[in-house]
């Protein structure tokens, strides 16, 4: 899986594969779906901690799907670790 350089190219590309897994109906295609949508979502937390230290929370449905706001928008909420020292 390739590095993305936005948010944006790898939120359509999540969303694309969110898509996918709605059709598909081999265990093997949704599996390996899922592990993409994983690493996806490990990459955007990769590319999180490097700008910034800023992370946010993407919202599910419970059908694993993205929530997406009015204007298609991806919902993020912002996510502050709770540092204990």
């Amino acid at each position: 899986m390739g590095y993305f350089q936005d948010f944006n190219s790898l939120f359509r590309e999540l969303s694309t594969a969110q898509k996918q897994l709605e059709d598909l109906e081999s265990f093997e295609d949704i599996l390996s779906t899922y592990e993409k949508i994983l690493d996806l979502i490990h990459q955007g937390m990769g590319h999180l901690s490097i700008k910034n230290q800023q992370c946010y929370i993407l919202s599910l449905q419970p059908n694993g799907a993205v929530v997406k706001d009015s204007l298609g928008q991806v919902v993020l909420q912002p996510f502050v670790p709770n540092i204990q020292q």
